[in-house]
């Protein structure tokens, strides 16, 4: 998915709430972190500072999922 966001920003970009500024700029931001942290996933000696990685990452992406719900029917997302 991480690489998604580079190939398809548009796609990710809907689902960004208003109040934050630079949408693109966010979803390049995110999309890098989701495969920096599905890559120190891989190596022991990274794996669990990836692991608080991601999970910073959910939280800090769980705004737009918030968001995306409020639009399922708009984007045509199954709720």
């Amino acid at each position: 998915m991480g690489v998604l966001h580079f190939l398809r920003p548009e796609v990710f970009a809907r689902i960004v709430p208003p109040a934050l500024p630079a949408p693109r700029l966010l979803v390049l931001l995110s999309g890098a972190a989701e495969v920096m942290g599905g890559l120190g996933l891989l190596l022991p000696a990274t794996w669990r500072g990836a692991g608080w990685g991601l999970l910073a990452l959910l939280v800090a992406v769980f705004p737009a999922n918030v968001y995306m719900l409020g639009l399922a029917a708009e984007l045509h997302i199954p709720a």
